[in-house]
């Protein structure tokens, strides 16, 4: 497949702006984040995750358009947060992972899931779930959370503390905030961010996890937040057309049809903790029960 010529487009300007966002900001004092996290995300990408990443290269080259917007736009709503050059380098994959959400480990690795890409039916669903997960970085949130990098650790123990130690509440609310606004500066319509927390909560209707804010509580933040903006906005033209996004929603419908967990990546994508739904889906808890690590042996105790 061919984008269109205002696709081809749009990837140039990103990229000479996001450069020149980079001169400018050069010797800022916003570190990127901490290597130890940053190596921790590398190492769980290129021993196991990078074995789920959907082949299709139309795919593969679309989201990471759609990323180019939101990080050229983070530079405009949080420069102080983004100065270094590491925020304008994240690579968003297309994973062959059929459930519902979209995840970031923390480095410079966002895992936009093809179940995802399947259930939205337009651009400005799927970039409100991805500002979601790139505002995460920007926050830095994984970071703020207790778990302790370590080179030595078994990979499966690494995956298991995204699924053990989970964004709180409270920081979910602060990155769909910031999602909003990275939203909004790119282009697309303020008044669409809410649709895709609405469209989840009709199909999965329950309780929210304890962890994670309620679909219509997000939902409605986001109209308050919509009604909130000061300026009327610049709406741009979406990455891709229409026609386009169709032609690319079949393609990811096909890739993922025969989707199982066949490989270590895949069970640690499926485990990870929904970020977009408001608690895990029954295959995320099914992937978790396979990754959970068994309990130590019990101690014996010796006769007095």
């Amino acid at each position: 497949m061919v984008f269109p010529l205002r696709m081809r487009r749009s990837y140039s300007l990103f990229v000479a702006a996001i450069a020149l966002c980079c001169v400018l900001h050069a010797g800022g004092c916003a570190p990127a984040p901490a290597r130890q996290f940053v190596e921790q995300a590398d190492r769980l990408h290129d021993s196991a995750l990078a074995s789920a990443v959907a082949h299709d290269r139309d795919l593969g080259e679309y989201v990471q358009l759609v990323g180019l917007r939101l990080s050229g736009a983070a530079h405009e709503v949080v420069p102080q947060k983004v100065a270094n050059s590491f925020f304008s380098n994240i690579q968003f994959h297309v994973v062959d992972t059929p459930t519902l959400n979209v995840f970031t480990t923390g480095g410079r690795h966002v895992y936009v899931y093809e179940g995802l890409l399947q259930f939205c039916e337009n651009e400005e669903e799927l970039a409100a779930a991805m500002a979601h997960a790139y505002a995460h970085i920007v926050n830095r949130d994984v970071e703020r959370l207790a778990m302790k990098p370590d080179p030595k650790r078994p990979l499966n123990l690494v995956a298991w503390q995204f699924v053990a130690d989970r964004f709180t509440a409270a920081q979910e609310e602060e990155t769909d905030k910031l999602a909003f606004q990275l939203y909004v500066q790119a282009g697309w319509d303020p008044s669409r961010f809410e649709n895709l927390f609405q469209r989840i909560r009709d199909r999965y209707a329950g309780t929210a996890a304890a962890d994670r804010p309620p679909l219509a509580l997000r939902a409605e933040a986001a109209r308050q937040w919509a009604r909130e903006v000061a300026h009327p906005p610049v709406v741009r033209p979406p990455v891709a057309d229409r026609r386009t996004f169709a032609s690319l929603h079949r393609q990811g419908a096909t890739a993922a049809s025969g989707s199982a967990l066949r490989t270590d990546g895949e069970l640690y994508l499926m485990a990870f903790p929904n970020c977009i739904v408001s608690r895990d889906l029954p295959d995320e808890l099914a992937a978790q029960a396979r990754l959970r690590p068994p309990p130590p042996p019990a101690t014996k105790l010796e006769p007095n």
